[in-house]
């Protein structure tokens, strides 16, 4: 499975899984395509969100396209754990578009 990590100038570091990456972008995909989610397309609607969903997590390009030029760090901050180092202060959400992403392959458990 693939994540995202981001760092940031201070040389801080966060992991952002890509499932909360992925699955805003395939709902806003599946939206454009099949209409928003009512009763009557709920199938179809599904099988393609699922379909979105899966072409996201397994592509690390689709990824970081997403997450650089479609969220913010407010979107992913409750969600990002925040790997070891030092503290420094930081202004997360004024250099969140400017730090440095990559995409990293986690293990299945």
């Amino acid at each position: 499975m693939l994540s995202v990590q981001v760092t940031f100038s201070n040389g801080e570091k966060f992991e952002v899984a890509g499932l909360v990456i992925a699955h805003p972008r395939a709902t806003y995909y599946t939206n454009a395509d099949h209409g928003i989610l009512t009763t009557k397309n709920h199938a179809e609607w599904t099988e393609h969100h699922t379909k979105e969903l899966d072409y996201a997590l397994n592509n690390g390009e689709e990824l970081l396209t997403w997450i650089q030029n479609n969220m913010n760090w407010a979107d992913v901050k409750q969600y990002a754990k925040k790997l070891p180092m030092q503290d420094h202060n930081v202004d997360f959400e004024k250099e969140f578009l400017d730090a440095k992403f990559e995409v990293l392959e986690i293990a299945k458990s």
